[in-house]
């Protein structure tokens, strides 16, 4: 229970769209252990349940008793994607268990008129004043005056820092993005100079047409392409040599390289571009690979 009688936080217009969202959505694929699956209304959802947590802590501004699956469990997500989240909100939004800018954004005072009545009457008993301690209309008019210059102040010096922090977030949502535009045109390219496309003949990807769908079906994989560069390669950076290995991988193989058909029921299957970088195929074919797989040969 909190140590003050707080049933209510403030909730501060702009925060469903506020770009450090995105950020934090990308920085869930782009960790070692990454989570694909994660959209800014995750993420939403996710901060929304620790401005909660956080309001009924016993010290304000602190997560206490959170618990990854049990927030999971609540809002229908994984409780991958929560822990994902959570740990990609550090330094963003979280400092340790703290949410950041709490006590400026969350200030102790009460939002009413008998609290800014209050301050008033202390305010001039404070300077001596022996007066009618009443407040006028016009008394009450300028206490709420004063508190709206300083909400005022506060929103001016709330927009400018979001600016500075929004110009920092596009710039690293626009750089991941054309990181990733880069990685999917290698696997294209490769893809279409491939056994698989030569020999094989299995379809080949148009470069153009289509291609924020390649660069989506190309980042759902990314974790696993980064752990297998880093085994293979020493470094976690998906190189074009990646690719080429990957394909010859598959090429190698009766099932993936289209060589012999599927299984009862799915006789007519054929594999393509977007199956064969799915997660669960990538892994499956490296699994089956020697320990020297093609990734690192074609590095040389």
């Amino acid at each position: 229970m909190a140590s003050e009688n707080w049933s209510w936080c403030r909730w501060h217009h702009g925060t469903v769209n506020d770009p450090k969202w995105r950020v934090v959505a990308s920085r869930c694929v782009t960790s070692v252990t990454s989570v694909t699956n994660v959209t800014v209304g995750h993420v939403v959802a996710v901060w929304a349940a620790m401005v909660e947590n956080a309001s009924q802590s016993p010290k304000r501004g602190e997560l206490a008793g959170w618990d990854d699956e049990d927030v999971a469990a609540g809002l229908g997500f994984t409780t991958e994607q929560v822990r994902a989240i959570r740990e990609a909100m550090q330094g963003k939004t979280l400092e340790g268990g703290k949410l950041s800018g709490w006590e400026k954004r969350q200030p102790k005072r009460e939002d009413s008129s008998a609290g800014r009545t209050k301050a008033w009457r202390e305010r001039h008993r404070a300077n001596g004043d022996t007066g009618d301690a009443s407040v006028t209309h016009g008394d009450a008019r300028d206490d709420e005056e004063t508190h709206g210059d300083h909400r005022g102040e506060e929103k001016r010096e709330e927009k400018e820092q979001k600016k500075s922090s929004s110009s920092g977030d596009d710039q690293r949502v626009a750089a991941f993005d054309a990181r990733l535009a880069e990685v999917a045109r290698d696997a294209i390219e490769t893809w279409n100079e491939s056994t698989l496309v030569t020999e094989c003949g299995l379809p080949s990807v148009r470069a153009k047409v289509g291609f924020d769908k390649r660069k989506e079906q190309v980042r759902r994989m990314l974790r696993t392409a980064r752990d297998i560069c880093q085994e293979q390669l020493g470094s976690s950076t998906v190189t074009r040599q990646f690719w080429v290995g990957l394909w010859k991988l598959y090429a190698a193989d009766e099932f993936y390289s289209g060589r012999i058909p599927g299984g009862k029921g799915h006789e007519n299957w054929r594999p393509d571009f977007e199956s064969l970088t799915q997660e669960k195929c990538v892994l499956r074919i490296y699994d089956r690979a020697a320990p020297e797989a093609p990734v690192a040969e074609a590095q040389a």
